[in-house]
């Protein structure tokens, strides 16, 4: 060994006694011992677990209380000495070693980044060989020399760094955690076994995560699966916006056309309008302006008269009064010597007759807004009737979705599970003939309209009754069996009769396959349904 203040000693100090690694972020203890703060928070984990087990025995597995929301305590690796770790803080409120974090990350440096060989004694060399199971690191040489024969030839091996470090007990920090305790839910190993998790199920802890992973594995590919599921139905919600989009578009332009002829409409007729108004009242205009025009020549006419008239009444020449007494009244006789009508020649009011009131409850009619797509998917059809070579299916119409269905398609599988079209027409029921009997066959619909066509539905799973394999030579009746023909079909192969044996008659109108037996006791064999 080196001695006490050798390199080895000094590599050995720097290094937690829980992870045997290099401290990372190490905290203080109590006794002056320091642990990885990662070390530290496992240790409380495993306390808080125990404390939950009590002396009445093991509690459900709580998750790890690595917050420190209660109190409670942790054993230093080294000289097990107790830590209280405080309330409400956990383990980060435990005092950084910064001293010892510096003189790790000093060391480190000095090596340029790299760990020296674990056989310090001899070997002054890099390593850049990791062992697992030893938790050492070696130059080639020394890890060929070590590592060459008995049971060192089998551990994990591999460049530093890359080998994955096992995982140790936090109660036993030189054991490592082997198995897995189901009843407390956590990894333990053989010393906790035999000691606090005495008579526990427990389980191989490689062969339990390798079981877990398998678990992990296939809810990974249920939640993948329900990844695509969602991502179909979000690009399919996607499309309809799209879609939407497009169809409000033309919908819009739609309703401007159409509203632009009816303006244009309107705009025409309030032209044609206003020139009848216009021209109605020129013309009516016209005749007052000319019978305006007659009134007040005359009316000039008659004050001229009346006026020279006057004139001369006040004459002191007798004869002058006497002449103008006969002029006056002759201006009298002659008072409209043109004939004027003196009342207006026509009437000057317009009237205007509007229906707009038919016209505005015609336009709140003019048109509405609907929704149309393809029919919802059909539900799973029914099978009605189920024979040796047809079947009878029926199904519902789904919903049209503002636009009526038109026709219906049925298809048809066998075997080889690829579908045909069978049926196309507007029909809820179908009857297929011409099939196997005892078949299996899947049949699913579709629904149609002028939006296109719906998805398929489910497929129905069905199968034809099962059938002779050869019809009954009715011609050859074994004498024994007494046959009633009372409805022949398809010649003299098929029939449909009453067979009787005994006093056991078969129902009637049944038909069967007719095998004759040699015994007196039992004269015939039924061995199936013809079809």
């Amino acid at each position: 060994m080196a001695s006490q203040g050798g390199p080895d000693a000094r590599a050995e100090s720097m290094q937690c006694k829980l992870c045997c690694n290099p401290f990372e972020k190490p905290v203080l203890l109590d006794c002056g011992h320091s642990v990885c703060l990662r070390c530290a928070e496992m240790m409380l984990s495993y306390d808080v677990i125990r404390k939950d087990a009590g002396p009445s025995g093991p509690k459900p597995a709580s998750p790890p209380n690595v917050g420190g929301n209660r109190d409670s305590q942790i054993s230093c690796p080294t000289c097990s000495m107790p830590t209280a770790v405080p309330a409400g803080g956990g383990v980060s409120s435990l005092r950084l070693n910064r001293d010892l974090e510096e003189v790790v990350s000093q060391h480190r440096n000095e090596l340029g980044g790299k760990i020296k060989c674990s056989n310090v004694e001899s070997c002054a060399n890099a390593a850049n060989v990791e062992c697992a199971k030893c938790q050492l690191a070696f130059c080639n040489d020394c890890f060929a020399a070590v590592h060459a024969f008995g049971p060192f030839k089998t551990h994990e091996s591999g460049p530093v760094g890359s080998v994955r470090k096992p995982s140790m007990c936090p109660v036993h920090p030189t054991k490592e955690l082997e198995l897995y305790c189901l009843d407390d839910n956590q990894p333990v190993c053989n010393l906790c076994e035999r000691d606090r998790h005495k008579g526990h199920d427990t389980a191989v802890l490689s062969t339990h995560a390798e079981a877990s992973r398998a678990a992990v594995l296939k809810i990974a590919a249920e939640l993948q699966q329900r990844s695509g599921t969602m991502r179909s139905a979000a690009e399919a919600v996607n499309a309809m916006s799209a879609e939407l989009t497009k169809t409000y578009g033309t919908v819009e332009q739609q309703i401007n056309e159409s509203f632009e002829r009816v303006r244009a409409a309107l705009a025409a007729r309030q032209a044609a309008l206003l020139n009848d108004a216009n021209l109605i009242r020129g013309d009516k205009v016209a005749k007052l302006d000319a019978q305006r025009a007659a009134l007040e020549r005359v009316t000039t006419q008659l004050a001229t008269l009346a006026a020279t008239v006057s004139d001369t009444a006040r004459s002191t020449d007798a004869v002058a009064v006497i002449d103008a007494l006969a002029a006056a009244q002759a201006m009298l006789e002659r008072s409209n010597p043109e004939g004027l009508q003196l009342e207006p020649v026509t009437n000057a009011r317009l009237c205007l007759k509007l229906e707009v009131d038919e016209l505005i409850r015609t336009a709140a009619a003019i048109g509405s807004i609907i929704t149309k797509a393809m029919p919802g998917t059909p539900a799973l059809p029914k099978l009605k009737e189920a024979l040796f070579s047809r079947l009878q299916v029926e199904w519902t119409a789904p919903d049209d979705n503002g636009d009526a269905i038109t026709s219906y398609t049925l298809q048809l599988a066998s075997g080889d599970g690829s579908f045909s079209t069978i049926y196309s027409g507007n029909s809820l029921t179908f009857s297929i003939s011409g099939l196997t009997p005892c078949t299996s066959y899947q049949l699913r619909v579709c629904a149609q309209n002028s939006m296109g066509a719906s998805p398929f539905s489910d497929a129905l799973e069905c199968q034809t009754a099962a059938g002779p394999s050869s019809l009954w030579d009715a011609t050859n009746c074994h004498p024994h069996v007494a046959i009633d023909h009372n409805i022949v079909r398809n010649g003299s192969t098929d029939y449909a009769w009453k067979a009787v044996l005994g006093v056991m008659p078969c129902p009637a109108a049944t038909c069967f396959r007719i095998v004759a037996s040699p015994l007196t006791n039992n004269p015939l064999i039924m061995v199936g349904l013809v079809s």
